[in-house]
């Protein structure tokens, strides 16, 4: 019986020792990879104890109002997932997770409260570290220009101001002054805006000003006055020296008519006093009489006409001979021709 079971025997004991061997051969093998995961965990732990701070910053320092600009946060560590944000003050504005590198940030100027502080946060585990502060710079804002396509106008004239300003990137609200009165307002992005208005007295002349404003900063525009034409500067007296020139004119020709009358009758008077003194001082009257003279029959010269002027007079009653006691109740007449 000895004899015939010692094969098996044999066979089992064969592969527990097999068995034994492979289990060493994979703790040998184990230990090693157990060794190397801690070392690559060491060696994060160190990567991320050693986190550099990132870095904010922009192609632009100084920008106008309504510009778009970009910001850079960047930092040395690229062999993690690092989550990276951007800060306004205390307000989280956005986040972007990337392997390490830079990471860019776009946005808008659109006021002076946009200008900064901005921060950038990366955050790696749960350790975070925090960029320097970055500001923009506003550029001055240049001050709008006011002008009109006419400057010398007529009272009741209709007429147009333009506001231009060289910003035309962002939304500008334009306001129209004469003098201190505010007149009317607009808001455009930028460029030229017109206003329209009429001019009915000369307080409307001017002086006008434009303003425009972006956010808290607000510019004048130079004064502008429009001009009033010499022949309507006063309407007033202008209708006066009309009603003078016609009662002026009425004068020359009440004047002029009163001269000829004057000068129609003195003639008169002067006529009739040179025929009194000719043929006394009776009364005379006269008539215009007209003489045809008939040429003889055939002859060609034709007919003459004589005209004369009888002057009739009252003659004092005369004597004639053959008659006693008589008066001659007769009345001399004179021909003038």
């Amino acid at each position: 019986m000895g004899d015939g079971d010692s094969p098996v025997c044999l066979s089992v004991i064969s592969l527990q020792g097999m068995r034994s061997w492979l289990d060493k051969l994979f703790l040998w093998a184990l230990i090693p990879s157990i060794t190397l995961q801690n070392a690559a965990v060491d060696c994060r732990r160190v990567e991320i104890n050693d986190l550099p701070s990132p870095n904010l910053n922009s192609s632009l320092n100084v920008v106008r109002m309504g510009q778009n600009v970009s910001l850079s946060c960047s930092t040395k560590n690229t062999s993690v997932d690092i989550t990276y944000s951007l800060f306004l003050g205390m307000k989280n504005l956005e986040s972007k997770k990337r392997k390490g590198g830079t990471v860019d940030f776009y946005l808008r100027i659109s006021n002076t409260n946009e200008t900064g502080p901005y921060k950038c946060k990366i955050t790696v585990s749960n350790l975070s570290k925090y960029s320097p502060d970055f500001n923009f710079t506003i550029a001055e804002l240049p001050s709008p220009n006011l002008n009109s396509s006419l400057n010398v106008v007529r009272m009741g004239q209709n007429v147009s101001l333009s506001c231009s300003t060289k910003n035309t990137s962002v939304d500008i609200t334009y306001s129209l002054f004469l003098g201190m009165k505010h007149l009317e307002s607009k808001r455009r992005r930028g460029g030229t805006v017109d206003f329209y208005l009429r001019i009915s007295n000369t307080n409307e002349t001017g002086p006008y000003k434009c303003k425009t404003n972006i956010s808290n900063l607000s510019k004048y525009s130079p004064d502008f006055n429009f001009t009033i034409a010499e022949d309507e500067s006063c309407p007033s007296c202008r209708l006066s020296l009309l009603l003078s020139g016609v009662l002026l004119g009425l004068l020359v020709i009440f004047l002029v008519l009163a001269f000829l009358i004057h000068l129609k009758y003195k003639k008169g008077k002067t006529l009739r006093e040179s025929e009194s003194k000719d043929s006394g001082d009776g009364p005379r009257q006269s008539e215009l009489y007209a003489n045809i003279c008939e040429t003889p029959t055939g002859a060609e010269q034709p007919q003459e006409i004589q005209y004369a002027i009888p002057v009739f007079k009252e003659a004092a009653p005369m004597e004639h001979e053959g008659g006693v006691d008589r008066k001659a109740d007769y009345t001399y007449s004179e021909l003038i021709y």
